[in-house]
């Protein structure tokens, strides 16, 4: 069974390692992820979800402010 919950700061590694699944052919780069990530994390208008099988990470949502639409 898949549940939602917020993200944490223990799931970097784990999140990390979901990103190189989705695009095995991109490199990302580690120190640059995880800036972004305690960035993201520190953001009081950042929202990441976590959706995890069991205690395993296997998606995640992010929703933050946007003055514009992307269209």
């Amino acid at each position: 069974m898949i549940t939602i919950d917020a993200i944490r700061a223990e799931d970097r590694d784990a999140l990390f390692t979901l990103f190189g699944d989705w695009d095995p052919d991109y490199v990302f780069e580690r120190e640059a992820f995880n800036e972004s990530f305690a960035r993201s994390l520190a953001s009081p208008g950042n929202v990441i979800l976590a959706a995890r099988e069991g205690s395993r990470l296997v998606g995640y949502l992010q929703m933050y402010p946007c003055d514009e639409l992307g269209f």
